[in-house]
């Protein structure tokens, strides 16, 4: 099966949902849904979730022991099994629930189908990860040339929504486990992304001081344009005793130990005056 068939992207994917592998003239003709063997069904390759929450998963397998699984998994026939499409994480809480039987639906679905739709079934949940949408976004560009703009279309999100979620990927391991352990929201993530430089140190003050969104964002400002230290008195005093032994304007940066001292100019009279400074050989002259 290609990968390289190319993916054309509609308004209204992410609004008909599972609809786009399950037909309602489908559900509704009278077939029936088989029922397989849960080890003969294998999660996709293409899935672009990577971590799901041990948690929800047991307080889903708990109600699947108690109620069975009321909608089917999606699946291809892949050789001797049936690879999901849409329905891991019901399929991860059935065998954790020690069900031997799963209802299935089977479809004969490109891999382009298959990415898509597991990203708008995860999408829907309100729990799925940026990251695991950021990834599968990447899978979606790597794998089938898409770009931002068709992946907008696609989602109905905003191009811009589409490259700020595809920079989470840039962020170090320490920081993407911070998102997946629910230590730092998507905003602080993105906020982080926007500033690699500082990345390390943002994200221990973000988890230390618990800050919020806004308040990472004012902080990342402040780091981006660091505020001078202020000149001490001493430097202060020695700035005005050279503007007067020099009788020019200047300023005085720094510290005690390292610094730097600024002569300005305002008239071309001023500068000759500098350079007349800095050529004489008088052992009066200031300079000297």
């Amino acid at each position: 099966m290609s990968n390289k068939q190319p993916l054309k992207p509609t308004n209204t994917a992410m609004g008909r949902g599972l609809e786009t592998l399950i037909p309602k003239s489908f559900l509704n003709s009278g077939k029936t849904i088989l029922t397989v063997r849960v080890d003969t069904i294998i999660p996709s390759p293409l899935q672009p979730r990577h971590h799901f929450d041990p948690d929800e998963l047991a307080a889903l397998a708990t109600t699947i022991e108690a109620h069975g699984i009321i909608q089917p998994l999606v699946v291809r026939r892949i050789g001797n099994h049936f690879e999901l499409i849409a329905g891991e994480r019901r399929w991860r809480a059935a065998k954790l629930a020690g069900l031997e039987m799963v209802p299935i639906i089977i479809r004969d679905s490109p891999d382009t189908v298959v990415l898509q739709v597991a990203l708008i079934e995860n999408m829907h949940r309100e729990s799925l990860n940026p990251l695991d949408i950021a990834a599968g976004y990447k899978q979606l560009i790597d794998q089938f040339a898409m770009t931002h703009q068709e992946l907008a279309a696609l989602f109905s999100k905003s191009r811009s929504n589409i490259t700020n979620t595809l920079r989470l990927l840039s962020l170090s391991a320490a920081t993407q486990d911070a998102v997946y352990n629910k230590q730092i929201t998507e905003g602080h993530a993105r906020v982080l992304a926007g500033n690699p430089e500082n990345e390390r140190a943002l994200l221990k003050t973000i988890i230390d001081q618990k800050l919020s969104v806004r308040e990472a964002e004012r902080l990342a400002n402040q780091g981006a344009k660091p505020q001078a230290p202020p000149v001490s008195q001493v430097l202060r005093t020695l700035a005005t005793h050279l503007s007067q032994k020099l009788s020019l304007p200047l300023t005085i940066s720094g510290t005690k130990d390292k610094g730097r001292i600024t002569l300005r100019y305002a008239n071309e009279s001023q500068r000759k005056h500098i350079e007349r400074l800095l050529s004489s050989n008088d052992p009066t002259n200031p300079l000297h």
